[in-house]
């Protein structure tokens, strides 16, 4: 939950979540499972029991679900050439006309939808009230606007934009080589050996790991070159203590994507099914929460985004 995630900007003033708890549970917007011939379905889905929402701290969680079945057309016209094949040596006839190669073709796509396994997706939405950002539970944009499109139609109207900095390449590969600078904010830190990707101007490709920052053949390298990812750490400014780790990709147009993300979660073990309490859901947003406040504050300085209420 939570391992990859884009971050986005609302407007308070135009975004009343104040009804969400009525509103997420019109029967239009929940998720049902695909029957037969049904090829897609999304909506929102409860936790546990009948819960669909956790709150907890003004924040909210919803849990959406996107549901496929999908066909391959290599698949279809295989199973149509056999069926054509049957058909002639049955009917003693050369050719088949377009019209029935068609009426085939359909036949044999529905059979194969409806036995075909739907495929789930499951985004969680993390609405945080504090500093009004929302976190989308994929690195995949398409998806994450989905979601949110969905969570629109819920509360009548949302007004967002992504976490984004057009410039922050260039700010990190300015940062990385001086020697002397080791913390973006008192909280974040870009370790002695990072793990980064950088591009030139034509995308060519460097990825670097184990090289010491304080070399020169890692200046040499990163000159003229713009970072696409790169790890970071989160600590505590007074212990000093990691806190969480992530990979920041910079996507189009300057778009912060969050993937690998890891943070401490000892009590809370993702592999035992049966934590159907809201502790658990509740346990991870809230340091969701907190450790994205000290991030997004973190990057709003160093990359001088602008994030107006």
């Amino acid at each position: 939950m939570f391992k990859s995630f884009i971050a986005y900007k609302y407007n308070s003033s135009e975004t009343d979540v104040s009804k969400i708890n009525k509103q997420i549970k019109n029967k239009d917007l929940l998720f049902t499972e695909l029957t037969n011939f049904d090829t897609f379905s999304e909506g929102f889905s409860c936790f546990y029991d009948d819960t669909f929402i956790i709150e907890s701290d003004n924040r909210i969680l919803l849990k959406i679900t996107f549901s496929s079945k999908t066909v391959s057309n290599k698949t279809v016209d295989s199973l149509l050439n056999d069926k054509i094949e049957q058909l002639k040596t049955t009917e003693k006839i050369d050719e088949v006309s377009n019209a029935v190669r068609e009426i085939y073709r359909e036949q044999l796509y529905r059979e194969c939808i409806k036995y075909t396994e739907p495929v789930n997706k499951i985004v969680y939405l993390l609405i945080d009230q504090h500093i009004n950002y929302i976190y989308v539970s994929t690195s995949n944009s398409n998806i994450a606007e989905d979601a949110l499109h969905l969570l629109r139609k819920s509360l009548g109207k949302l007004v967002c934009r992504q976490l984004e900095s057009i410039n922050a390449p260039s700010f990190l590969s300015s940062f990385l080589c001086c020697t002397t600078k080791k913390h973006i904010s008192e909280y974040i830190v870009i370790s002695d050996y990072p793990i980064l990707t950088a591009v030139d101007d034509n995308s060519c490709c460097v990825k670097l790991d184990g090289i010491s920052r304080c070399a020169q053949p890692f200046i040499d390298i990163l000159s003229g070159l713009s970072i696409k990812s790169i790890d970071m750490m989160l600590l505590d400014d007074l212990t000093s203590e990691q806190l969480a780790i992530f990979s920041l990709l910079i996507g189009r147009n300057g778009i912060f994507i969050f993937k690998k993300f890891k943070y401490d979660v000892e009590s809370i073990d993702e592999s035992d099914t049966t934590n159907d309490s809201s502790y658990f859901y509740t346990s991870k947003m809230l340091l969701i929460g907190r450790y994205m406040r000290l991030i997004i504050e973190s990057f709003v300085d160093f990359f001088e985004i602008q994030d107006d209420k």
